[in-house]
C-alpha cells in the first residue's frame, strides 16, 4: 500500500530540525540585553510557533516594556547572530527525519511550511544534504500572517501547484501537514490539511486540543500505511 498522500508539507524547526532550544537560547541572550527572560513553560506552551518579529511583539507586549520599530529590528539582528553562533553542531535533525524524507520523497511532493528565516532552513537542509528533495520552501518572510493563520499552508499549497496544469493541481485535502506546536497544528487545520502532530515539542493531549488529527512521536510513523 503506498502513502496516501500527494503531498508531505512539513514544519521545520521541532519537526525535522531539533533547533527549537537554540532558538530559545538564542531568544533569551538577546533579551538579557534588556533584562527580560523567559521560560521554557512559557516558550514551549506560548510562543514556540511565533517568528523572529513576532516572538519580541509579543514578549514585550506581554512584559508591558515599549519596543520601537527600531528597537525590534535590533532585537531581531542579535538574535539571529546568536542562533548562527548556535548552530555550530554536527547533526540538527531528529532521529529517523532523514530516512522518512528520503523514503517520502519517492511517493509524494515534499514542501516546507515554517516560521524560521530563509537562510537558516535552507543551511541545515543543504549541511545535511537534503535540500533538493523539498520542492515547496515557505519561511517566515515570504507570508504577511502567522501561524495560526492559514496563510502559510495556503501559501505552500499555491507555490506547490504554480507549475502545475490544472488537471495535476494538488488541492488540500491530499496533503498532509506535520506540526509540533498547537498554533502550527491550527495553521494547517484552518488551510483544510489533514494535520499530524508529532510530540517533539508539545504533549499529544495538547496537539490533539489543537485540531490534529493523529498524533505521532516518530517521524518514522508517517510511514505506517494506516496513515
Amino acid at each position: 500500500m503506498g502513502f496516501p498522500y500527494r503531498a508531505v508539507l512539513f514544519d521545520f524547526d521541532g519537526v525535522l530540525a531539533n533547533t527549537e532550544p537554540l532558538h530559545l537560547k538564542a531568544y533569551r541572550e538577546a533579551l538579557a540585553i534588556r533584562g527580560l527572560t523567559i521560560s521554557d513553560e512559557e516558550f514551549y506552551g506560548r510562543y514556540v510557533h511565533y517568528d523572529d518579529a513576532g516572538f519580541f511583539r509579543a514578549i514585550f507586549a506581554e512584559r508591558g516594556a515599549p519596543l520601537s520599530d527600531a528597537g525590534l529590528g535590533h532585537m531581531v539582528r542579535r538574535k539571529s547572530e546568536a542562533f548562527r553562533r548556535n548552530l555550530e553542531r554536527a547533526d540538527m535533525l531528529f532521529p529517523g527525519a532523514r530516512e522518512t524524507v528520503e523514503t517520502l520523497y519517492a511517493q509524494a511532493v515534499l514542501g516546507i511550511v515554517s516560521m524560521a528565516a530563509r537562510v537558516e532552513i535552507e543551511a541545515i537542509l543543504a549541511a545535511h544534504g537534503l535540500r533538493s528533495l523539498f520542492s515547496v520552501i515557505v519561511a517566515a518572510e515570504d507570508v504577511e500572517r502567522k501561524k495560526p493563520d492559514p496563510e502559510p499552508y495556503l501559501a505552500g499549497i499555491e507555490l506547490m501547484n504554480r507549475e502545475r496544469p490544472s488537471r495535476n493541481r494538488i488541492p488540500a485535502d491530499q496533503c498532509v501537514a506535520v506540526e509540533d506546536s498547537a498554533g502550527g497544528v491550527r495553521s494547517a487545520v484552518a488551510a483544510g490539511i489533514y494535520t499530524v502532530g508529532i510530540t517533539n515539542t508539545i504533549s499529544a493531549k495538547e496537539l490533539l486540543a489543537a485540531g490534529a488529527s493523529r498524533v505521532i512521536s516518530d517521524l518514522r510513523e508517517l510511514l505506517d500505511p494506516i496513515l
